[in-house]
């Protein structure tokens, strides 16, 4: 549900300290250039989310607090700029509300659930569960290293099927007021937005995905035929048909970046952090065009009847290193 609370109100909640949670120095961090998360806690008799939250299967370690808003201007020129950045960060806001609320199914325990949203003076507010840490953050400090028991390995399928889920969930996409289906894409699948909660039902806890506003949704006309120049880039992840002129993204760009995150998470899964350290490192060695990159292709220059060709090929490293 969604409020707009009035002037002046005081909201019952504190910030994160490190006497709440393991990961509160990292609870306050810059997102997409628009926004701010913060972590938060409330007292209970402040909210009435228990239920959500039993059935998401989350161990409750406060909320997650994403804010959105703009500067306030300096001058005529800053006013007129203010303006037309508030009304694009409105239609940012409300087309993220709108997405969050259409996937936050407390049956689906791998997607991120909006829990509210509300709107504060210049404020455009969310409210999530506050995981405990992403997925990188998890393997350097949570997991070093991957336990050898049968159970973990069991675990970390779990995971995998799980965020596939997720993933399906999205790309089947929903049917509108209008009686039109509309597909949608992730868009920004990485281990940042791959997030780690404790749980009451699983001893090693649940992965999440996350930041699902920078999703798309496209008409089941237009849905493989985006170009790939209006997609925004993922350093690591993203697929090589986003940088390729003339090239169309479709809901396959989530999977080649999933595929890339799940490759790196049986990486660590073999061999721990130092070995998926020698797997970037090994992909950084081999250059995807002229530059030194981690990402998983690398693109060729070849002659066709007299014309260059620029041809993307997946890295001989990205499988010779789970192959030694």
């Amino acid at each position: 549900m969604h409020y707009s609370f009035p002037e002046p109100i005081i909201l019952p909640w504190r910030k994160l300290t490190g006497k709440d949670h393991l990961s509160w120095e990292a609870s306050n961090r810059a997102e997409g250039g628009y926004a701010v998360v913060q972590g938060v806690m409330m007292a209970k008799s402040s909210y009435n989310f228990d239920l959500v939250l039993k059935n998401l299967r989350f161990r409750l370690n406060g909320f997650a607090l994403k804010k959105i808003k703009s500067s306030p201007p300096q001058d005529d020129l800053e006013v007129i700029q203010a303006v037309e950045i508030k009304l694009e960060l409105e239609r940012l806001y409300y087309h993220e509300v709108a997405i969050l609320k259409q996937f936050s199914d407390s049956s689906q325990h791998h997607l991120i659930f909006l829990l509210s949203s509300f709107t504060l003076k210049q404020d455009l507010c969310f409210l999530f569960p506050h995981a405990d840490c992403d997925l990188s953050a998890y393997w350097e400090r949570i997991q070093k290293e991957p336990l050898p028991d049968l159970e973990y390995k069991k675990w970390i399928s779990r995971q995998l099927s799980g965020l596939t889920s997720a993933v399906r969930t999205l790309h089947a996409g929903l049917v509108t007021t209008e009686g039109v289906r509309r597909y949608c894409r992730h868009g920004d699948i990485k281990l940042e937005n791959i997030l780690w909660f404790r749980s009451d039902t699983d001893k090693y806890g649940i992965l999440v995905l996350s930041d699902i506003g920078v999703s798309t949704f496209n008409r089941t006309i237009s849905r493989s035929k985006q170009p790939g120049k209006y997609v925004a880039q993922i350093p690591v992840y993203h697929p090589p048909e986003s940088v390729l002129a003339g090239g169309n993204v479709d809901r396959t760009f989530d999977i080649w970046s999933l595929g890339c995150v799940y490759l790196e998470m049986m990486t660590w899964a073999l061999g721990g952090r130092e070995h998926l350290r020698g797997f970037r490192n090994q992909r950084i060695q081999e250059p995807s065009t002229q530059i030194q990159s981690d990402v998983f292709y690398k693109i060729q220059i070849r002659n066709n009847s007299g014309k260059q060709v620029y041809m993307a090929m997946v890295k001989q490293n990205a499988f010779s290193s789970t192959e030694s």
